[in-house]
């Protein structure tokens, strides 16, 4: 669900920033809780004039339409990979990392099994299954 929040950021920053200079901090966050098959948040928001809020909506609707109706490409997904990859790789390396990435551990086990192939789920995500998400 990172990756489908980073794609959608992505695609929100340029058609609302970019194309039309509304916004001034367009942001997609997205959360999926490990102990759940099913769920999870996904949080759209920028900084709009008032009266742009509606076409705002319209905008994130239509994104999220496409990304329901369609894979998203190869192209856009793996560049929102690569530097999440390599943030894993960078920063595994240190303690904060596994102390973040492991907090609530012991009440909930699947966060160490999660971890255990994190850099895996990230590489091998397709384009047809964030269309399912």
């Amino acid at each position: 669900l990172e990756l489908l929040g980073q794609l959608f950021a992505d695609r929100l920053f340029d058609q609302l920033r970019e194309s039309q200079g509304e916004a001034y901090s367009p942001t997609a966050d997205a959360s999926w809780p490990l102990t759940f098959r099913g769920g999870g948040n996904f949080t759209v928001s920028a900084v709009v004039k008032p009266e742009a809020v509606d076409r705002f909506f319209a905008l994130v609707r239509t994104i999220a339409a496409d990304f329901a109706a369609r894979p998203v490409p190869a192209d856009d997904l793996a560049r929102v990979q690569r530097p999440q990859l390599e943030n894993i790789a960078r920063f595994s390396s240190g303690n904060p990392f596994w102390m973040g990435q492991l907090m609530g551990a012991t009440r909930d086990p699947a966060r160490i099994e999660a971890m255990n192939s994190l850099a895996t789920d990230y590489a091998r995500i397709t384009p047809e299954e964030l269309q399912a998400t």
